[in-house]
């Protein structure tokens, strides 16, 4: 378990690294955008990876990106 955990961490991080000022490559969603949210949001879903997820404020900023888009349609 501590090897998962430590390898959950090492993505994470390395996710915020590609992040950009909103999106993963500028300033709209691409593909890449869904892809990676759709992924942090189930492993967001799970207590472990819901803390470890909340442990960056980044990611929590990029998964409402998505929810707003929603919201504005």
């Amino acid at each position: 378990p501590e090897h998962v955990q430590r390898d959950l961490r090492r993505h994470l991080d390395a996710a915020v690294d590609l992040l950009s000022d909103e999106w993963l490559l500028g300033d709209r969603p691409r593909l890449c955008d869904f892809a990676l949210a759709s992924q942090l949001i189930y492993l967001s879903r799970t207590p472990l990876g819901g803390e470890l997820v909340g442990e960056h404020a980044r990611l929590t900023r990029y998964l409402e990106q998505p929810r707003e888009l929603r919201a504005k349609r």
